[in-house]
């Protein structure tokens, strides 16, 4: 998945997995791969319903995420 697409997330967050010989994985992976635009394209939905106030009851709290990345970086920024 590219989360850079829905999110400012910089290297230092991104962590690649390492599907290596196991079947499962290069299947889960392989259907990622087949279908990642719509994977995509149903992440940007639910983010646009997210900023319009269609919120699930047990969805992340985005605002918080995007509080606590900040955080971090001004952090970091100062060290």
């Amino acid at each position: 998945m590219h989360y850079i697409k829905m999110f400012p997330i910089t290297r230092e967050y991104q962590e690649k997995f390492w599907v290596g010989k196991d079947a499962a994985y290069i299947l889960y992976q392989n259907i990622i791969n087949k279908h990642e635009k719509e994977i995509v394209a149903e992440c940007q939905k639910y983010l646009d319903a997210y900023a319009n106030g269609l919120r699930l009851k047990y969805s992340v709290n985005i605002d918080q995420v995007f509080e606590r990345l900040n955080a971090n970086q001004q952090n970091t920024n100062r060290n």
